[in-house]
C-alpha cells in the first residue's frame, strides 16, 4: 500500500478555469489519474467548493490529516489572491499543517503571473509571502502548452509522482507532533511567540494591541476627511463650478486619503504578518490544551489563560475589522467617480483583505472545543 487513504482539495476560482475553458477542472482530474496510474490506488479529489462532498469532507479531513493524507492544492492566480474565500481556504490549511508537522500537504501550483511574486523586495500579501517559502510547481508557461502535447504530459506526471512520494514519505515515517513552544521558537524573536503568550498574557500582546488602537484611529481619520465631502461637492455645484470643481474637490480627497491609505496598509500587514506567524503555534497549544498534553512545558491553567487572552482579544479585534471593512466597501462605490480615488481606494481594499484573513484565523481559535473550558479561577 502506497498512499494513507489520499485526497485533496483543488482550490481555485470558478471565474479562472471559465477564463482557460475548463482547463483546471481537467488538469485536476488527469492529476488524479496519473496519481491513480502510479499507484493502483485512488486519489480522491474534491474540485467543487460549492459542492456538498466539499463541505462535508473538509473540516474532516484536516482535522483528521494525521489519520488520512490529505493535500491542499491551491491554483494561484492574481484573481485567487483577490478571493476572500480562496485566501481564507489556503490560510486555514496552511496553518493547520504547518501546527501538525505537515507543511508538505501544501502544494500550491502558481498558473498565472504573479508581480509580486517575481519582485525581490518583501511583498504586503503574507499569501505572496508564503509561496515564496514554498516549493510550488511553476505552470505560468505549462498552461499554454497544448493539453495532449508531451511537455504537458510530462508536468502531469511530475506532479502526482511529487504527490505519491509525499504521501509514501509520511506513510512510512509519520511526523511527530510539534509543540507549541517549538513551532513558536520557530519564528524570529521579534515575533509573538507562544512561550511568551502562556508566561505572561499581558506582556505578549503589546504588538497586536498596538494594531488595533492604530486601526481605530485610522478609522477615525478617514471618517474626517470623507465626511464634509458631500456637502463640499453641493456647495461647488451651487457656485457653478461644475465638473472641473468636483474634479478638483475629489482630487484633493484622494491627496487626503494616499497617507491614511499608506498607514493602513502597513498597520493591516504588520498585524497579518504576526498572526500568520504564531498561527500554527496557536493551533499547536490549542490542541495541547484539548488533550491536556503531558510533553507541553506549560501548565493546565496556563494555557487556559492563553486560551482566554486569545478570545478575548479576537472578540475585540471582530467589530473593529467589520467597521473598516463597511467603510472601505462605501469608499469603494465612490472610486468610478474619479481615478484619482482609484488608488487610496484601492491600496485601502487590500489592506481590509489582510485583515479579513487574519481575523478569520483568530476565529478559529475562538471555536474550538477548548475554549470555555479555562477554570472559574483563571478568568477571575
Amino acid at each position: 500500500m502506497v498512499t494513507n487513504n489520499a485526497a485533496g482539495f483543488w482550490s481555485y476560482t470558478h471565474r479562472d478555469n471559465e477564463a482557460e475553458g475548463g482547463r483546471l477542472q481537467r488538469l485536476a482530474l488527469r492529476v488524479r489519474e496519473e496519481f491513480d496510474l502510479l499507484t493502483g490506488e485512488e486519489l480522491n479529489i474534491f474540485v467543487d467548493r460549492e459542492g456538498i462532498a466539499w463541505g462535508d469532507q473538509w473540516r474532516q479531513r484536516i482535522d483528521q490529516a494525521l489519520q488520512s493524507t490529505t493535500f491542499f492544492i491551491p491554483v494561484i492566480t492574481p484573481r485567487y489572491l483577490q478571493s476572500s474565500e480562496c485566501r481564507r481556504e489556503l490560510l486555514h490549511f496552511v496553518g493547520k499543517a504547518e501546527s501538525l508537522g505537515l507543511k508538505e500537504l501544501f502544494l500550491p501550483i502558481v498558473y498565472a503571473p504573479i508581480k509580486q511574486l517575481d519582485d525581490k523586495s518583501d511583498s504586503d500579501d503574507e499569501i505572496v509571502n508564503l509561496l515564496r517559502r514554498t516549493l510550488y510547481s511553476d505552470w505560468r508557461k505549462l498552461r499554454l502548452l497544448d493539453e495532449n502535447s508531451a511537455a504537458y504530459r510530462e508536468a502531469i506526471n511530475t506532479l502526482a509522482t511529487r504527490l505519491v512520494d509525499i504521501a509514501h514519505e509520511l506513510e512510512e515515517n509519520p511526523p511527530e507532533l510539534p509543540t507549541a513552544e517549538e513551532l513558536a521558537n520557530a519564528h524570529p524573536a521579534d515575533t509573538p511567540g507562544i512561550v511568551d503568550v502562556m508566561a505572561d498574557a499581558e506582556g505578549a500582546m503589546p504588538a497586536w494591541a498596538q494594531s488595533m488602537e492604530d486601526l481605530i484611529k485610522l478609522m477615525t481619520e478617514l471618517k474626517e476627511v470623507v465626511e464634509p465631502v458631500a456637502a463640499r461637492l453641493q456647495e461647488s455645484d451651487r457656485e457653478g463650478k461644475g465638473f472641473a470643481g468636483r474634479l478638483l474637490l475629489l482630487r484633493d480627497l484622494a491627496g487626503e486619503m494616499d497617507p491614511l491609505a499608506d498607514r493602513l496598509m502597513f498597520t493591516a500587514n504588520r498585524y497579518a504578518d504576526q498572526v500568520v506567524t504564531i498561527n500554527p503555534a496557536v493551533l499547536a497549544a490549542i490542541r495541547e490544551l484539548e488533550e491536556e498534553s503531558a510533553t507541553s512545558t506549560s501548565t493546565p491553567e496556563e494555557r487556559a489563560a492563553f486560551v482566554a487572552i486569545l478570545n478575548e482579544f479576537a472578540n475585540a479585534m471582530g467589530p473593529v475589522v467589520g467597521a473598516l471593512d463597511e467603510l472601505v466597501q462605501h469608499l469603494d462605490q465612490s472610486k468610478g467617480l474619479s481615478r484619482d480615488l482609484a488608488k487610496p481606494v484601492n491600496k485601502m481594499t487590500r489592506a481590509v483583505s489582510f485583515l479579513r484573513d487574519s481575523h478569520s484565523l483568530m476565529e478559529q481559535w475562538t471555536t474550538s472545543p477548548s475554549i470555555g473550558r479555562a477554570p472559574d479561577s483563571v478568568l477571575a
